[in-house]
């Protein structure tokens, strides 16, 4: 994979770099709820959850996300945070 990485700013976080068109849309939506399980994110997507699972497994590769539980938080945001 090409370097990806999460920049804050005042706004918040942004990932940088170079993603898929569905690994920058699941982060995206993952960063907007702050937590979430790939069942979660697909119906939010309206992708397959096999689809998110995947994004969601991708992501967590290049570190850009963290596997808590069963659910995953993007860099950035707290473990406990649910929006």
């Amino acid at each position: 994979h090409a370097p990806a990485l999460g920049i804050e700013h005042d706004e918040g976080v942004q990932v940088a770099g170079v993603l898929s068109d569905d690994e920058r849309r699941a982060w995206n939506v993952l960063y907007r709820l702050g937590r979430a399980d790939a069942d979660e994110l697909a119906h939010v997507l309206d992708w397959e959850e096999a689809a998110a699972r995947r994004a969601l497994d991708n992501l967590q590769r290049r570190r850009l996300v963290i596997a808590v539980d069963d659910s995953y938080v993007p860099v950035g945001t707290s473990w406990w945070t649910r929006h």
